[in-house]
């Protein structure tokens, strides 16, 4: 996937600003390898499909699924769709 300098240096901030427990392997492989996710609430919220979401520091329980609050995920999600 192309990204236009923009988002490049938006994610750049992004990944700056934060400590990844998955050493952002969602921008490292390209984008090929980013965790399942869906836009809930008119584009509002990020649900995380992966089993570990629980686990990962990112991972907001909420009642049966977890909310995604990874900042990079969550721009790959609004911006490119991902």
């Amino acid at each position: 996937m192309e990204i236009t300098p923009q988002q490049k240096t938006e994610i750049e901030q992004i990944i700056n600003e934060i400590d990844c427990p998955k050493d952002f392997v969602c921008y490292t492989s390209e984008f090929i390898k980013v965790g399942e996710a869906r836009v809930i609430v008119n584009g509002e919220l990020l649900e995380c499909l992966e089993e570990d979401g629980q686990l990962c520091r990112f991972g907001l329980p909420f009642g049966y699924g977890v909310f995604c609050e990874c900042p990079l995920r969550n721009y790959l999600a609004r911006e490119l769709h991902l």
